[in-house]
């Protein structure tokens, strides 16, 4: 789906269709990705006794697919609204501020093996 929307966002740099449709598409993938995450349940193995590697894996795709989101929608929002509030960006930014405060307070309860442990994962 991600290399479907950069395709597309790479074609209508070159499109003759308005920036209407490409903003329509972007919105149809944004809430595609949104119901992916809560149909596959996928926030379940970051807050359960899954192993740490695990949790970590699906914690970085969950922190990806959101970045994604706020990506695209940055990219395609017109200039005249570069200060409005997307209930979308708004929404994925949220939820990435909540897993890393998830994550900070776990952290902080057992800070030497899940510190450690973490930056093993991500280096």
């Amino acid at each position: 789906m991600t290399a479907e929307m950069i395709n597309l966002l790479d074609q209508h740099a070159h499109a003759k269709d308005g920036p209407q449709s490409l903003y329509e598409e972007v919105d149809r993938y944004c809430h595609k990705m949104e119901e992916l995450l809560v149909e596959w349940n996928i926030e379940d193995p970051t807050r359960s006794e899954t192993p740490d590697a695990v949790r970590w894996l699906v914690e970085d795709h969950i922190m990806n697919i959101y970045s994604m989101i706020i990506g695209v929608r940055r990219f395609v929002k017109p200039q005249s609204q570069k200060y409005a509030v997307d209930v979308i960006i708004l929404r994925a930014a949220r939820k990435i501020v909540s897993h890393i405060i998830y994550y900070a307070k776990e952290a902080a309860r057992s800070p030497k093996e899940v510190t450690s442990d973490m930056f093993l994962y991500y280096q």
